[in-house]
């Protein structure tokens, strides 16, 4: 169901965080289908596991540019990269116990928002994380 993945990616929305984003960016439209389509792969147990090769790696060595910012909890159980599909350097990953953002976190967001200019947040209840059965809720 599409309004249960929309609490998963963030009970919270894509946003431009950055004002005259170059022009290679992908939309805040096409960057959500990728993390909508990459949470379906996490709910059926078919990961495409993206960017994860020593090329990747390489290429990362010098800059990077993740094409979304996620302030996300640090509970172990929901790594974003993991419940989104996402590869090496594609999310700029902000985890904190509570996903609250503090002075730290929000200086984090802001170094990202140089090299990204999609950010969203993504919420912390049972609601908000679709477990790998489809069912919303905790495991």
């Amino acid at each position: 169901m599409r309004s249960a993945m929309m609490r998963t990616l963030v009970g919270a929305a894509l946003c431009s965080a950055v004002a005259g984003a170059q022009d290679t960016v992908p939309s805040a439209a096409a960057v959500l289908r990728e993390l909508k389509a990459g949470n379906d792969h996490h709910v059926a147990k078919r990961y495409q596991h993206p960017h994860q090769t020593a090329a990747r790696q390489r290429e990362l060595a010098a800059t990077q540019h993740p094409h979304a910012i996620i302030l996300s909890c640090a509970d172990s159980r929901v790594a974003p990269e993991i419940i989104l599909d996402q590869g090496l350097g594609d999310l700029f990953d902000v985890r904190v116990a509570g996903n609250v953002a503090s002075d730290t976190e929000l200086a984090s967001i802001e170094y990202a928002a140089a090299a990204s200019p999609h950010a969203a947040a993504r919420g912390h209840g049972p609601s908000e994380v679709r477990r790998g059965d489809g069912r919303g809720g905790k495991r």
